[in-house]
């Protein structure tokens, strides 16, 4: 008895308990000019995250909009992965001048299979297009009547055929324009006796003669396969099934992809849990290189979920000589300003000739508090986020003389009162050294005290040069310089008040990419919507009036289970059934 009640109540708990995988998806939307890649606008993208069960994520670009969303997995009967490119193109045939058009995409799309992969943020690193191309002398033989020769008739039929020589269509008169569509790598209609299923029909409009091509680029295999293949033509039976195949053979395509789109994480390695209110899902990886090696081009990164903390990307360049270590994972809250920023450490050097090096970055880390916002296909757009310039024959009569040094200032402050600059008395300093200051304007260690600095002379010398540590705000458009460090060769040059009038003379320069502004206008930390629940609402009616309530899980593996009082009953009939 006890076995048949142990059996019972596990088959009452499974047939109860459904498991739902939810997949995060960007949806939004924004405008496009025709031949643009990118949005007009890119405060249209009003993005919000959605939980979907049984879908993969997609980024769509038609002639004036992209559209970033969700598809069902089921996708997968037409295509042979969920990570591609698709892309739907057509060649048109311009009657007045007898010539064949340049392709022109009717509909690109990426689509991806891990949360969040349709960020709008690698929409500059998407190609414009698969660029198909056909040999248009091929296309002029086989869709273009000659001159005086008359159109009559198209076939019609609608059939499946392991060779085109197989196939024998009825012929039709027709006025208008004859189509044929081609479901070259169709999996419902193709097998092993249908290796070329095709509709040949006669339609009544007069159309432009054209050739509309549908293929695939699949990114983790780079294999491209022709998907469909649609024809318009105006040329007696020009819609047979061997022209279409002959067509077909012919295309050939060319791409050009950014690396950063093949990047995808490894999720076998992914921490295993799953986004609630107090975790935030961030990629995870690291990668050191040589400086000039692009073996760090595309991050091996997993996902990890933490507690209390933000996303991050960090790159060094000064921890190494002549290495960059790049790191992606979390922060702890307590430790950031800000919610959404970038932070730099980066240096200006004035040569003798007054000439400026290029402003070159040391440190940079962007920290971010969505779910896996530090993605990394933005690594490298950081290095130009923001950078400081300034006049060289302005800076030169702070920094630099014609006279050799012989004195430093030397000193430790943090005061609140300017008076008490001149406590930094005058040193002596060798000619072959430098003057030094170390100015802290908003470093929260000097809370206390509202001028804080370091100077003293250095006895190695080398080229006068600034050294700026900054933090700008993404959210708020607010830049502060939290750290100023100056080398210098003038007498006396490294006093605080020099400081203050260096900063007035610097150029802020902040080139960010406009994708970095882009934020999603929920709350991602709540609770997921789930689009397509699986089960249906639970109904409850009294007397006076009905009510319907739907539950909604906290997580992206969601259970459902069915009416307690159902489960009661069902227990109790069970338990009767075994006792008696």
């Amino acid at each position: 008895m006890s076995y048949s009640f142990t059996i019972i109540v596990s088959l009452l708990l499974l047939a109860t308990i459904s498991q739902i995988d939810c997949l995060q998806c960007y949806k939004c939307s924004c405008s496009i000019i025709p031949g643009e890649t990118t949005c007009t606008n890119d405060n249209e993208l009003q993005c919000v995250i959605e939980y979907v069960e049984d879908s993969y994520c997609f980024i769509s670009r038609l002639l004036n909009h992209i559209k970033f969303d969700h598809s069902p997995n089921s996708d997968l009967m037409f295509l042979e992965s969920l990570h591609y490119i698709q892309d739907e193109e057509e060649i048109i045939f311009v009657e007045s001048n007898s010539t064949w058009q340049v392709s022109t995409i009717v509909e690109f799309k990426y689509g991806c299979d891990w949360n969040l992969c349709n960020t709008p943020r690698i929409l500059s690193f998407l190609p414009k297009s698969l660029t198909y191309d056909i040999d248009s002398s091929l296309l002029t033989n086989t869709l273009i009547a000659k001159p005086n020769e008359l159109f009559t008739t198209c076939l019609k039929c609608t059939t499946c055929a392991n060779s085109t020589n197989e196939v024998t269509c009825p012929i039709l008169t027709c006025n208008g324009t004859c189509f044929i569509n081609g479901y070259v790598d169709d999996p419902v209609l193709n097998s092993a006796l249908c290796l070329f299923p095709f509709e040949s029909v006669c339609r009544e409009e007069k159309l432009d003669t054209s050739v509309r091509i549908t293929g695939v680029y699949y990114i983790d295999d780079d294999i491209f396969d022709i998907y469909d293949i649609d024809i318009w033509c105006k040329k007696t039976n020009c819609n047979n099934p061997t022209n279409a195949q002959i067509i077909q053979q012919n295309i050939s395509y060319s791409i050009q992809i950014n690396d950063q789109i093949y990047f995808r994480p490894d999720l076998g390695s992914t921490t295993p849990s799953t986004p609630n209110n107090d975790q935030l899902a961030c990629y995870k990886c690291h990668c050191e290189h040589e400086i000039g090696d692009n073996n760090c081009k595309v991050l091996q990164c997993t996902i990890e979920y933490k507690n209390g903390s933000f996303c991050e990307i960090v790159r060094d360049f000064q921890s190494f000589p002549n290495m960059e270590f790049i790191s992606l994972g979390h922060v702890q809250r307590q430790y950031v300003p800000y919610r959404h920023y970038i932070h730099a450490v980066e240096e200006i050097i004035l040569y003798r000739n007054l000439s400026w090096h290029p402003p070159s970055v040391s440190m940079i880390t962007y920290v971010c508090d969505w779910q896996l916002c530090n993605d990394g296909r933005i690594v490298e757009k950081l290095t130009t986020s923001f950078q400081f310039n300034a006049e060289p024959s302005s800076i030169a009569e702070y920094l630099q003389s014609s006279e050799p040094l012989s004195s430093c200032r030397q000193c430790t402050l943090c005061t609140n009162s300017s008076l008490d600059f001149d406590q930094c008395e005058s040193v002596l300093c060798s000619p072959n050294g430098r003057c030094f200051i170390s100015q802290f304007i908003d470093n929260p260690e000097y809370n206390d005290c509202e001028y804080a600095f370091q100077s003293e002379c250095e006895d190695v010398a080398s080229e006068s040069s600034i050294i700026i540590t900054a933090t700008y705000s993404i959210d708020d458009d607010i830049l502060n310089i939290d750290e100023l460090d100056i080398y210098c060769s003038k007498n006396d040059c490294n006093k605080p008040e020099t400081v203050y009038d260096l900063i007035d003379l610097l150029q802020e320069n902040i080139q960010l990419d406009s994708l970095f502004f882009i934020r999603p206008v929920v709350n991602t930390t709540l609770s997921p919507i789930i689009t397509e629940p699986m089960s249906s609402p639970v109904t409850s009616t009294s007397s006076s009036a009905t009510t319907s309530e739907t539950t909604t899980g906290s997580s992206i593996s969601i259970m459902t289970t069915s009416n307690f009082a159902t489960i009661y009953l069902f227990l109790i009939s069970s338990l009767f059934i075994i006792f008696h």
